[in-house]
C-alpha cells in the first residue's frame, strides 16, 4: 500500500494552507461577516469565495488513505459547512 504521505497530497495540502492564509490576509479589518459582505470593496469577499472553493476542489483530490489517517478531520462535512455559513 503507497504511504498516505505522497508528494501529490502534500501539494493539495499547502495549497489548502495558503488559501487559508490568503484569506486571513484579505479579511483582515472585517470585524464580522456582514461587513465584508457589505463593503463597497468586494474584492476581498470575491477572494475570499474563490479560496473556499479552492479549498473544497482541492479537500477532494487528497487520496482516501490520507482521509482514513487523518480521520478526526471531517473532510467533506467542515467543508460544506463552512461554504454554507459564510
Amino acid at each position: 500500500m503507497p504511504s498516505p504521505f505522497s508528494d501529490k497530497n502534500a501539494l493539495y495540502l499547502l495549497t489548502i494552507l495558503e488559501a487559508i492564509e490568503k484569506i486571513k490576509i484579505y479579511s483582515n479589518g472585517f470585524d464580522t461577516p456582514e461587513l465584508l459582505f457589505e463593503a463597497k470593496d468586494q474584492m476581498p469577499y470575491n477572494g475570499i469565495c474563490h479560496l473556499l472553493l479552492a479549498i473544497g476542489e482541492e479537500s477532494k483530490k487528497i487520496e482516501m488513505s490520507l482521509k482514513e489517517t487523518q480521520s478526526f478531520i471531517s473532510w467533506d462535512e467542515h467543508f460544506q459547512y463552512l461554504l454554507r455559513n459564510e
